[in-house]
């Protein structure tokens, strides 16, 4: 938990040293194969017209290994089922009102951190972040030869980023993009594990994904079914059950746009039964009052709709059959092929 609080307030300490150890592109194809075994054979409503995706990768702060992965599996449920077409981006410069036209949803996959940055100033940023990680090593301090060379070169790239157009514009009109996309445009909104610990300082975005993590429990945690009739919950049988993932919460913090009163919730931790199941399981990573713990929801924002689950973290999510078919079931919903309630459902009094 220190670790995860440290990398929220100094990320590019972390994200510095951090690259992807895959791209989608790059996903083995033995991998490729479970994600396809796993995936559901067909759609579960046929798309009312072609439909395209944007799946969007870059993080700015914690980079999550299974973004690549997560990217892949929707690209390849896309294929094989004809639900939709997904192309795979991790430039902010795709964040383009003109381009995301030929688009009906943006699946925003563990974007974290500032996550609009241009690609050149995240990649001077990280480079930067890297050398100071290198000067300032207590354990391993470089020699007073390698400091003055590190120190050269932290020079020539505060050179090359000072040399660069202020990022602020670039990525303020990628921010009122992705607004106008959904709410006014009246496209999808798909957020895949991460999606919710990006942007605290960006009011409109929490409120249109719907909460703002706050830590993780230890797993496994026992997931309960809130809304069993719904269809994006059908792969579930109406039947809770265990699993070990990293789950976020979305406790107390200014701003906390999580509300049932604002978003239907689908699924949640069932916090008695997951304490039975190990007693590790802790509340302090975001502890809520009301015990409410949510994992995945939807919920309308202006003309648009918004699907987030919480699910993905860890790599063998991506191939899990329910699991596939729940995002597959939200994707199609935020599109618009899938119709299903997102009428919020507060939660019950004691």
């Amino acid at each position: 938990m220190i670790a995860r609080v440290f990398r929220r307030f100094f990320p590019f300490v972390f994200a510095a040293s951090t690259s992807l150890a895959l791209t989608a592109g790059e996903i083995s194809k033995q991998v490729e194969e479970k994600i396809l075994a796993a995936a559901p054979a067909k759609a579960t409503v046929a798309p009312a017209k072609p439909r395209k995706i944007l799946i969007f990768t870059q993080a700015a702060g914690f980079v999550h290994s299974s973004i690549p992965l997560a990217a892949r599996a929707i690209q390849l449920m896309g294929q094989k089922t004809g639900a939709y077409e997904a192309t795979i981006t991790d430039d902010p410069a795709d964040i383009d009102a003109e381009k995301l036209k030929r688009y009906d949803a943006l699946v925003q996959d563990q974007g974290t951190g500032d996550m609009f940055i241009p690609k050149e100033h995240l990649a001077l940023r990280r480079q930067i972040g890297d050398i100071n990680n290198k000067l300032n090593d207590k354990k391993k301090p470089p020699t007073e030869a390698d400091a003055a060379a590190l120190k050269a070169k932290l020079e020539e790239l505060k050179k090359q980023q000072a040399a660069l157009p202020d990022p602020k514009a670039a990525e303020e009109k990628s921010k009122q993009t992705l607004l106008d996309f959904v709410q006014k445009d009246g496209k999808g909104l798909v957020g895949v594990h991460a999606a919710t610990d990006c942007y605290y300082n960006w009011k409109e975005y929490g409120e249109m994904i719907g909460g703002y993590f706050t830590g993780h429990p230890y797993y496994p945690i026992v997931v309960k079914i809130d809304d069993p009739e719904h269809p994006i919950n059908a792969a579930f049988e109406k039947k809770g059950f265990a699993i070990t993932d990293e789950m976020y919460v979305f406790g107390p913090r200014n701003p906390q746009p999580y509300s049932r009163e604002k978003q239907r919730v689908l699924l949640s931790i069932d916090v008695p039964a997951s304490k039975a199941k190990d007693a590790k399981f802790d509340e302090k990573a975001g502890k809520r009052e009301d015990h409410d713990y949510a994992i995945s929801w939807v919920k309308t924002s202006g003309q648009g709709r918004v699907f987030y689950c919480s699910f993905g973290h860890q790599d063998h999510i991506w191939t899990n059959p329910a699991i596939l078919r729940h995002y597959l079931d939200g994707i199609q919903w935020a599109i618009g092929d899938l119709k299903a309630d997102a009428t919020p459902v507060p939660l019950k009094k004691q």
